[in-house]
Order: C-alpha cells, then sequence, then structure tokens
C-alpha cells in the first residue's frame, strides 16, 4: 500500500489463489475442473424427506427430460472414475 495526500492506494496485483483442500487432502486443478464440472450438471435435492441427485437427461419426446437418482445409484454411476483427493463413494 502506498499513502500519498491522505489518499490509499491498494495493489492491483491478484493474490495467487489459496489451495482447495477437501478433508485436509489438497485438490489438484484437474480434480477441481472435475467437481466444477459435475456441479453445473448435478443438484442435490430432497423430496419428501428423501435424498435425490437432479440432473437432465435427453428425452426423444420432450428433448430433454428432468430426472432424480437416488444417491446409491449415482455413486454407482460414478464408481469407476478416479476419486478427488483420495475420498472413496459410500
Amino acid at each position: 500500500m502506498k499513502e500519498n495526500n491522505n489518499v490509499v492506494e491498494q495493489s492491483t496485483a491478484d493474490a495467487p489463489p489459496e489451495p482447495v483442500t477437501i478433508n485436509n487432502q489438497m485438490v489438484t486443478n484437474s480434480e477441481l475442473a472435475t467437481l466444477t464440472k459435475m456441479n453445473d450438471k448435478y443438484s442435490h435435492i430432497v423430496i419428501g424427506a428423501k435424498h435425490r441427485v437432479m440432473t437432465f437427461k435427453p428425452c426423444s419426446v420432450d428433448g430433454e427430460r428432468m430426472t432424480f437418482e437416488s444417491i446409491k445409484d449415482f455413486y454407482n454411476y460414478f464408481e469407476h472414475m478416479p476419486k478427488v483427493a483420495w475420498i472413496k463413494s459410500r
């Protein structure tokens, strides 16, 4: 910071981003990109006290249809994928 004529000027340089961690495990840029893509496509919701994962899937009639999968089905779908920050699905 530089002070001049009672005006405080702040540096315009961006601070380096802080590392992202999950359960004290560092998340790589590749893992972060994977999580961002998944967050753009899937949403966790609760319907009638049941947890579901909501997404849109192709439909031959409507073009696209909202679907609701159980958490277990969601985990099974991604079971073969690499784990983020070494966290395994349940």
